[in-house]
């Protein structure tokens, strides 16, 4: 369910990184813009990387995020080294996805390697769907202003998370007691 949240927002933060850095920082910012819209990439990979971290403790299998942490670190600065000269910043978050990529994949693998066959691929499906009405309520409204596209985005990714079933009746009635 952290994909639920996770998934959408990287698409509207990536789509809307103009809009967000501009409102947050002012036009002398623009700069970072293209960066920024590559770096919230990451931010999927370093859900799923601690939780399969996590979940590598849980299994007693802590000495496995050693090696895994010193292989982020050569993934990185191999990244970094072939990235950033060409691309400046933008080479630096394309490198920060890489690695976060590269360690959710390995985590993953540890976990699997100690628990077998993880399923949820059809699950992961519904995080996806919702994404993608995100992407296109947020690509349909290109010309509008970023205020009507931040709305129609959460007002898209509400329903899309109702209809699909991933936000139910439950749940709020849960999260409204809290």
């Amino acid at each position: 369910y952290t994909l639920l949240f996770v998934l959408p927002t990287t698409v509207g933060m990536s789509l809307m990184a103009g809009d967000l850095v501009a409102v947050v920082y002012g036009a002398q910012y623009s700069g970072a813009v293209p960066a920024l819209a590559v770096l919230v990439w990451a931010n999927p990979f370093m859900f799923l990387g601690s939780l399969y971290g996590t979940l590598l403790i849980v299994l007693n299998a802590e000495r496995t995020l050693i090696p895994l942490s010193a292989a982020a670190l050569v993934v990185s600065g191999i990244a970094n080294y072939l990235l950033v000269p060409s691309l400046g910043p933008v080479g630096a978050a394309w490198a920060s996805v890489v690695t976060e990529g590269a360690v959710a994949a390995a985590a993953f693998w540890a976990v699997r390697r100690r628990l077998g066959p993880i399923g949820g691929g059809a699950l992961m499906l519904r995080p996806v769907m919702v994404a993608g009405a995100v992407a296109a309520a947020l690509l349909g409204l290109h010309a509008a202003s970023g205020l009507w596209r931040a709305l129609a985005g959460v007002l898209t990714f509400a329903a899309g998370a109702v209809a699909v079933d991933l936000v139910t009746a439950d749940w709020v009635r849960v999260r409204l007691m809290m």
